[in-house]
């Protein structure tokens, strides 16, 4: 009987940029904190299996496009 690996802390902040992400397009705040768990993962040199690598790709595809958004709107707001 094969015993699973235990999750790395890269693995566990992908899962959580993922769902962070996704609950943040309701609560707009969150998205923050998932571009954050989202660098975490992206500067770790720990082990990331497939999964949580399209769990934190996916992460990335949700929360960088309005994080943009809100870096463009604050700079038009604050420079204009």
């Amino acid at each position: 009987m094969e015993v699973p690996e235990a999750r790395t802390n890269r693995e566990q902040s992908a899962d959580r940029a993922f769902r962070t992400a996704l609950i943040g397009l309701v609560a707009f705040p969150l998205e923050i904190y998932a571009f954050w768990l989202v660098l975490d993962v992206v500067c770790s040199e720990e082990r990331l299996s497939p999964i949580h690598r399209r769990r934190a790709t996916l992460a990335a595809l949700i929360s960088l496009p309005l994080i943009a958004v809100l870096c463009l709107t604050l700079s038009n707001f604050l420079f204009k």
